[in-house]
């Protein structure tokens, strides 16, 4: 056997054990990342923070940073029902119980811009801290838009275009619009997608309806 024939046998060899070799965790990872960018986003999810804003008495802007414990998150959650194009509902779900050793540590509402909609009402919550159980539902349809629909906006932080490039880092992320369901002034353009590989971790960044700042609001899966 020849030096040239030698070369194309451990050529041939070489390319057929690496057909062989199981994938690497980084192959995995990306073909995870593939299979669930496309994904619909369907669950229920638990709040985990808040970063927005809201107004004063005086219609001044205060920022907004909330952390689990101050979003109430044993008392409300988020269900969502919406297919890879962006098309679907959202469901604001309050299942709030009183609790008197509690009380002094809860707000009623959530800081943040009225025209938002996706928060819990906050007179719900009310009733609930006087002392009455609430059980209720609000829905708000979600419509898919193009990356050219949202609105002029500054962003979470300020600065152009952040909310944007911030939803491009969101796994499988779609522009969408939602409305409140009976309600025209209450609504939110943005984007929507999953903040981790695992699709656990929900994110929203949105310009609520007549602002142009916006707020981001993150999420835990509980199902």
């Amino acid at each position: 056997m020849n030096q040239r024939s030698v070369a194309f046998l451990y050529i041939a060899l070489f390319l057929n054990l690496s057909a062989c070799a199981p994938g690497s965790n980084a192959d995995q990872v990306s073909l995870t990342a593939s299979a669930s960018s496309g994904l619909p986003i369907i669950g229920s999810w638990s709040p985990e923070s808040y970063v927005g804003y809201s107004y004063t008495a005086m219609n001044e802007r205060e920022n907004a940073i909330l952390e689990v414990e101050r979003l109430r998150s044993e008392d409300w959650q988020i269900e969502s029902n919406i297919d890879s194009s962006g098309n679907g509902y959202l469901k604001t779900k309050i299942s709030c119980k009183p609790n008197s050793e509690a009380l002094e540590k809860k707000v009623a509402g959530i800081p943040s811009p009225r025209s938002l909609g996706l928060f819990p009402d906050a007179g719900k919550l009310r009733i609930c801290d006087s002392g009455k159980p609430i059980e209720h539902h609000q829905n708000h349809t979600v419509l898919a838009i193009s990356r050219t629909a949202v609105p002029r906006n500054l962003g979470v932080d300020g600065k152009p275009q952040s909310l944007l490039e911030s939803c491009s880092r969101l796994r499988g992320h779609r522009f969408i619009r939602h409305h409140t369901a009976f309600n025209a002034r209450l609504g939110s353009t943005g984007c929507i997608g999953f903040a981790d590989s695992a699709a656990t971790r929900l994110s929203m960044l949105l310009v609520p309806m007549g602002e142009i700042h916006a707020v981001r609001i993150d999420f835990k899966r509980i199902r």
